[in-house]
């Protein structure tokens, strides 16, 4: 096939020129299709979150709870042992004495029960140690203010 390159007119014959126009035919090539080439982007493979599904073990569940527990018993041992002798003046010391086993055990409890509650506990046993860690530092607190009060 050739096509002249001014009017754009195609023959089969061989001539030279195009009778249309006088201009010189061109020989058409065969077209080779042109091999298109893709890209793909795939991302890296991400890391996958895993919950930490088994939780914090059994026995930091129960020191949690359990020096919870015992630091509301000493602050409510100080507190009834402080009522009687709101009137004395050595009214002070009771509490005091009892702050030295109360406060710490409420503390580390508190801190062993909200961290279990962070790793996933949904017990009883974070939740008992945290309330009653919390009522026993606000109950020593309680005992010191009403036993400054009697001693003024």
């Amino acid at each position: 096939m050739y096509t002249c390159s001014k009017c754009n007119y195609q023959t089969e014959s061989e001539a030279n020129f195009c009778p249309l126009c006088g201009n010189q035919l061109v020989k058409d090539e065969p077209v080779q299709p042109v091999q298109q080439v893709t890209y793909s982007y795939q991302p890296a493979p991400q890391p996958q979150y895993t919950p930490n599904v088994q939780g914090p073990h059994l026995a930091m569940k129960i020191v949690g709870m359990s020096l919870g527990i015992t630091g509301f018993v000493f602050a409510f041992l100080a507190f009834i042992y402080t009522m009687p002798v709101l009137g004395w003046a050595e009214s002070l010391a009771i509490p005091f004495v009892f702050s030295f086993f109360c406060v710490p055990m409420s503390i580390i409890g508190l801190i062993f029960s909200i961290k279990n509650a962070n790793q996933g506990d949904i017990s009883a046993f974070s939740k008992i140690g945290k309330i009653l860690g919390i009522i026993g530092l606000a109950l020593i607190g309680f005992t010191f203010f009403l036993a400054l009060i009697a001693s003024a």
